[in-house]
């Protein structure tokens, strides 16, 4: 197996540039940051919040997601055993 490779990539999120040290490929980097854009974007419409607070609602809101899908597969997981 290859090792990866530690990069500093830019990408834009939400308008703002940033750099990010990643041992992922620019492609999966850059869809994650679309996929955070497009929360952040739909919050915004939603709200009317601030970019700080929208940011941090979409922290929030991918936290839950996280969460609730790491629960259901340690859920099918222990279903296995």
């Amino acid at each position: 197996m290859a090792q990866k490779t530690t990069t500093s990539q830019l990408v834009t999120i939400a308008g703002r540039e940033y750099r990010l040290s990643t041992d992922e490929d620019r492609e999966y980097v850059e869809q994650l940051a679309a996929y955070v854009t497009t929360r952040i974007y739909q919050i915004k419409r939603e709200t009317g919040a601030s970019p700080l607070d929208c940011a941090t609602l979409c922290a929030v809101m991918l936290a839950d997601e996280l969460n609730k899908l790491s629960a259901k597969l340690e859920k099918n997981t222990k279903g296995k055993t």
